[in-house]
């Protein structure tokens, strides 16, 4: 059988799902404006900051200073973070944002390492949530 979706990767991104109406029954309004443009206008910041306000704005206080030492010696560390931070500037909507989440949280988990899932040297998945209610209210 020589079907498109055969040669879909196994684990969807949220950019291919966001083609999909409302699969769980929620109704919902696109938001104004992406959430890049929300969190530029919260903290006047350019577009080129974006990724690097978020960052720094959802790490946890506890591990904020070994994070900054972390990121200082290997910002390579944090790859991923930086890779959902991009796609999260894109979303438009709650689903999309929650997609976002989930992936980023699958991640998180699949590099369950001692760093970044025990100690949470990383993004805080709540941090994202509340910036998100933050920035959009």
């Amino acid at each position: 059988m020589n079907d498109v979706s055969e040669k879909l990767p196994v684990r969807e991104t949220s950019a291919i799902r966001s083609g999909d109406s409302a699969d769980d029954g929620r109704q919902e309004r696109p938001w104004k404006c992406s959430f890049s443009e929300a969190v530029c206008d919260r903290f006047h910041c350019t577009p080129g900051n974006f990724q690097r306000t978020v960052f720094w704005n959802c790490f946890s206080r506890h591990t904020l200073f070994i994070g900054k030492l972390i990121f200082f010696f290997n910002s390579d560390f944090f790859v991923d973070d930086w890779e959902a931070i991009k796609r999260f500037g894109l979303v438009r909507s709650s689903k999309e944002f929650d997609d976002e989440l989930n992936d980023l949280d699958y991640v998180v988990r699949r590099q369950a390492g001692f760093l970044r899932y025990s100690i949470g040297i990383r993004v805080s998945l709540r941090k994202l949530s509340l910036l998100r209610s933050q920035v959009l209210s």
